[in-house]
């Protein structure tokens, strides 16, 4: 449809949809390793920058350049045991950069790797503690929204959380 009488192509915004990768084989690995529908297909070639300031695009666009480098040597950054916080507002491109490197780590270099609600870490340590077992263990881990996970008057989220962080680091 020709949108070219509308300003920037009308109120609806052309862009390859995400679920739209290089190969079957690439989407079930995704999908297999937990990753959204929308985020199958991010890669940092692919990501727009959504900020809405020239300071919040020049800090996404240092990020993404932080992510080329980090997937530029994942190796050795697996070896390092390197952890990469993003953070952000709600919108922000945070979880598209996580799934990017996710997808480069399995894809392009043959590690295993996880998304991961931070929202279900809780759920899974109590009522599936084989899955969350392999949280320890996976190459590649993306906790999302780890700013959401409910708050226990006992704390049990926070030493859930760490547990599984400090084992990662020390394993590494």
């Amino acid at each position: 449809e020709d949108l070219s009488e509308f300003p920037d192509g009308g109120w609806f915004s052309r862009r390859r949809c995400p679920c739209n990768t290089d190969s079957i084989n690439d989407h079930a690995a995704m999908r297999q390793a937990g990753v959204p529908d929308a985020f199958v297909g991010a890669s940092l070639d692919t990501w727009e920058n959504m900020g809405r300031t020239p300071g919040e695009k020049a800090a996404n666009d240092e990020t993404v350049r932080k992510a080329r480098e980090i997937c530029a040597r994942l190796d050795e950054a697996s070896k390092d045991g390197l952890n990469l916080w993003l953070y952000g507002s709600q919108g922000s491109g945070k979880t598209w950069v996580a799934c990017s490197i996710l997808r480069e780590a399995i894809l392009a270099n043959g590690y295993t790797g996880r998304f991961f609600p931070s929202t279900e870490v809780v759920r899974y340590a109590i009522n599936d503690a084989p899955a969350f077992a392999a949280l320890y263990d996976v190459g590649w881990l993306v906790l999302d929204g780890i700013d959401r996970v409910p708050k226990t008057q006992s704390g049990y989220e926070a030493t859930t959380l760490f547990a599984l962080l400090s084992h990662r680091v020390q394993n590494r």
